[in-house]
């Protein structure tokens, strides 16, 4: 996940940059989470600053976790569906 975070912090920093040259306050703060649920630290430290914290966290991650495995699931359980086939 390390990897994918600096890959998506090389792909956003230009437009942050540029957001920057326009006046405008931007953090670029890319966060991780895994097809199988697993959050990763980047997000955890991203709900973190924004003041989330102890049991509100925990059931923020808890819920950002269920999301990711329903999402995938959903994906896996659709992926034969002939509406998905190459236009």
């Amino acid at each position: 996940m390390e990897v994918a975070n600096e890959l998506k912090r090389a792909k956003y920093t230009e437009i942050a940059e540029e957001a920057a040259k326009r006046g405008w306050s931007a953090r670029l703060r890319p966060i991780e989470i895994g097809a199988r649920g697993f959050v990763a630290r980047s997000a955890i430290g991203l709900l973190s600053e924004l003041g989330i914290c102890g049991r509100s966290l925990r059931q923020v991650v808890s819920n950002m976790s269920l999301a990711a495995e329903r999402a995938s699931e959903w994906l896996w359980v659709r992926r034969n569906y002939p509406s998905w086939g190459a236009s």
